[in-house]
């Protein structure tokens, strides 16, 4: 017997589901991870972690989160480490 469009797309929601909150969960661990460095003052590591940062943000812009809330966070995060760069 062959199974129901009801149950096929119960599937595949659980599925697409864990998929969402894992991406969500990375992106959110290296935007957690970023912020430490700023607030250690680490110029270095903010200066080599910011473009995977961005690029993480970037890429998940419009698949789990509005892409002008991917480029707020991203406009945000360049702000803090720009200011955190000059020193002021």
């Amino acid at each position: 017997m062959a199974m129901s469009s009801v149950k096929k797309r119960v599937i595949r929601n659980a599925k697409k589901g864990k998929q969402n909150k894992m991406r969500v969960s990375r992106m959110r661990s290296i935007i957690v991870k970023f912020n430490t460095l700023i607030k250690a003052k680490d110029k270095d590591g903010a200066k080599k972690q910011f473009p995977k940062t961005q690029s993480k943000i970037a890429s998940e812009g419009g698949r789990t989160m509005p892409k002008k809330t991917a480029s707020r966070k991203i406009s945000r995060l360049s702000k803090a480490n720009k200011k955190m760069c000059q020193g002021k």
